[in-house]
Order: C-alpha cells, then sequence, then structure tokens
C-alpha cells in the first residue's frame, strides 16, 4: 500500500506548483492570523509610513484592531508578492495580477471603511481624519515584470451641468480605459467601476483630456479614497499651460491626426436616456482612442498641432517621459476616516 504525503501548503512556483495552489496559499496566509499583539509587532516591522493629510493623528487609537488586522493583511500580500511574483512564467503573471490586484483592492476598501474612534476630540471642527499609508521598497534590481504603464481614460455622464452644478452629482454612465500595460481596451458602466480602481491603483500615470477639471472629480464620488493623490497627465492642462487658452479635444485631433470625434457629449446623455449602450460605449471608447492617437502623436513628434487664423501651427511638446516613467514605486492608500 503506498503511503501519500501531503503537500505542502506554502510552496514556490519553481517547485511546480500550479497558479491555483498559488492563489489558495496567499488565501490560506490571510486567512490564519495571529493574535492581535504579534499582529502589532508583524506590522511595526513591515515599515508602513503614516503620512497625515488632514486632522490630528495623534488624537486617534491606531492600534484599532480592525485597523492592525488590515495593515496585516496588506502587508502579507505585498510580502507574498514581491517573493512569489518574479519567479512566475508571463502567463502566470498575469493570471496571478488579476486575481491579486482584486484581493488587494478588497483589504484596501475594508481599510478605508474603518471608523477611528478618537482618544481625545480632535484639533479639526470636523473631526475628519485623513491619512496617506504607503510602504516605499528599494529594489537591489529593477524587475522589467513589474513595470508600471500609463491608462488613458474619458468617461460619460448622466446629467449635465445645466442639471447639476456639483461634479459629484453628475453621475456616471460609462467610463472607456486603455491600458498600455496589455493594449487592451475596457469598458465600465456605474455597477462595474470597482473593477476599475486596482487598475488605477496600479498604473504609472493616468492620461486623459480635461481630466483633471472633470473626469476625476465626477468619479471621486466612487472611489473610497483621494482621487487627487493619483498622478495624472492631463493634455488640455499642458495645453492650457503653453498656449494660455484652451483647445477643444475635437479640434486638436483634426489639426493634427486629420479625424474627428464622432459626436460630442450632449449626444452620449441622449445614448443614456434612450437606453443606447451599445452606442454609448462605442462612442466612449472612441474618443479614448482619439485621445490615445493624438497624445502618441506628441510622444513621437514632440508636437502637436492646432489652427488658428495664420493656418495649422504647431505646439512644442515632452510627453516621452509619462509613458516611460513609472510614476513612483509607493501605492498610497488615502483614507477618510
Amino acid at each position: 500500500m503506498r503511503k501519500k504525503t501531503s503537500k505542502p501548503s506554502y510552496a514556490k512556483a519553481t517547485e511546480g506548483k500550479d497558479i491555483l495552489s498559488l492563489i489558495n496559499s496567499i488565501q490560506k496566509i490571510i486567512s490564519t492570523k495571529p493574535n492581535i499583539n504579534q499582529m502589532f509587532e508583524e506590522v511595526r516591522m513591515m515599515k508602513f509610513k503614516i503620512k497625515p493629510i488632514q486632522g490630528d493623528v495623534s488624537a486617534f487609537n491606531l492600534k484599532n484592531e480592525r485597523f492592525i488586522e488590515s495593515l496585516w493583511s496588506l502587508g502579507k500580500l505585498d510580502e507574498f508578492f514581491h517573493k512569489e511574483f518574479p519567479q512566475l512564467s508571463k502567463k502566470e503573471q498575469e493570471v496571478f495580477l488579476r486575481f491579486f490586484d482584486n484581493l488587494y483592492f478588497k483589504y484596501q476598501q475594508q481599510l478605508n471603511q474603518i471608523h477611528l474612534q478618537p482618544t481625545r476630540m480632535p484639533l479639526t471642527k470636523t473631526g475628519l481624519l485623513e491619512l496617506e499609508i504607503y510602504k516605499e521598497r528599494k529594489l537591489k534590481k529593477k524587475l522589467t515584470s513589474m513595470k508600471k504603464f500609463p491608462v488613458v481614460i474619458d468617461l460619460e455622464t448622466k446629467y449635465t451641468f445645466r442639471d447639476f452644478s456639483e461634479h459629484a452629482k453628475l453621475g456616471i454612465t460609462v467610463l472607456a480605459l486603455f491600458d498600455y500595460k496589455d493594449k487592451s481596451q475596457k469598458i465600465f458602466t456605474e455597477k462595474d467601476l470597482s473593477e476599475l480602481f486596482p487598475i488605477l491603483e496600479n498604473c504609472s500615470y493616468i492620461i486623459g483630456f480635461n481630466i483633471n477639471s472633470f473626469d476625476l472629480p465626477v468619479l471621486q464620488p466612487y472611489y473610497p479614497g483621494d482621487i487627487r493623490h493619483f498622478k495624472t497627465f492631463d493634455i488640455l492642462d499642458d495645453i492650457k499651460r503653453i498656449l494660455g487658452r484652451r483647445l477643444s479635444l475635437n479640434d486638436t485631433i483634426r489639426a493634427t491626426l486629420d479625424k474627428k470625434k464622432t459626436g460630442h457629449g450632449l449626444e452620449a446623455i441622449d445614448f443614456y436616456r434612450d437606453g443606447k449602450w451599445d452606442e454609448l460605449k462605442k462612442y466612449c471608447m472612441n474618443d479614448v482612442m482619439l485621445t490615445k492617437e493624438l497624445f502618441d502623436y506628441g510622444v513621437n513628434n514632440k508636437k502637436i498641432f492646432y489652427l488658428n487664423e495664420n493656418g495649422k501651427m504647431n505646439i512644442t511638446v515632452d510627453w516621452g517621459k509619462y509613458l516611460e516613467d513609472e510614476g513612483g514605486k509607493e501605492m498610497p492608500l488615502t483614507l477618510p476616516f
């Protein structure tokens, strides 16, 4: 009779473990938590950095059990990732990243929802505490498999500023995204936005046209942290910085690419109200791809064009750095308690 031997619960991918076993291992590590005192000591060794943004951090109990437990889980995920990920094949990395991003975001949301009870009255009138928590990792060598890439986004809303003056009330119908990491196009409806946030958390830059003044403020009510901490490159902001005035996306792509938008923003709202979701998604993705083409043209040619009374004029740009720069290694978690 052959004696069965049990497999170790934690084994490296290089030892023949398939990706499912690796996922099971990380789930087992997270579920097997030590007591709170040991977790607290381990969190101290993980070297998280806590940066107060608003409020008096000393007034709050940062030894809150749920707070420590969430930090511990994120720290364990971070350790596991940096130990195992470089040893996976490219195909395994793609599968593992999809699982890891969703799990990591789950614990980020858990952290954002914790209410820390003050040990004394905070110094702010509202009692609001906002922290930035991050880990800085110094690698001995650069891992190309972990390189960050930018994304290009555009979104459409349910309402216009004629209906509401506040960005937070405009509502999102769809958000389209192009990911330079795998050259993929993705569409998110309002109910799918939680799947978007891990992508934004892990990209180098969010690129778009007027995103700092419109898209991101509209997206803020859906995001549990502070969206201002994402690294962005706004093409319109750069044009205004150089020319001193605004240009529309349509005018810029007509002069630079000899193309034009398929419609305008009000048409997108009509698509939503008429239930024409396929047309709405196509319209939004078309805007993203035109913005990407404009950005790529500026990167490759170091200039874009616009039209005025004297004909076609060029604007010298320096956009290549936003494609090459990884936007920093740390991933901030902004916690609005």
